[in-house]
């Protein structure tokens, strides 16, 4: 009797443990981004005087499912080139139109064309 209820916990432990491992096998497909794009968001007018703020754009990544993400401009890995903006404390100081640069992860990037008015 003692083998059979061995055999029978034995056997169940194995069907317990194979089912667990199917149901934990990563499917084949795995979602990654594929490219951002940005536009600065609606309304949003730059004027020189005006403080540069990363929340003035919408970032939106592309995935390789073909669905896409909103970034905010506070996600971790989003950095902002301002080198060619002339700015003062961060604030705008010539009129212009000038490229803001956005690097994703240090792999993803896009570049937004901005105008800067008196």
């Amino acid at each position: 009797m003692k083998k059979v209820i061995l055999l029978t916990v034995l056997v169940l432990s194995v069907i317990a443990l194979t089912v667990s491992m199917v149901a934990c096998t990563p499917s084949d497909k795995t979602t990654v981004i594929t490219k951002i794009t940005g536009e600065v968001a609606s309304g949003v007018t730059f004027k020189v005087g005006d403080e540069f703020s990363a929340s003035s754009f919408v970032y939106t990544a592309t995935l390789s499912d073909d669905t896409t993400s909103t970034l905010i401009s506070t996600s971790v890995g989003l950095v902002f080139d301002k080198s060619n903006l002339k700015l003062v404390d961060n604030k705008f100081t010539e009129a212009g139109d000038y490229d803001v640069k956005a690097v994703y992860l240090n792999k993803y990037e896009t570049v937004i064309s901005i105008t800067v008015t008196e």
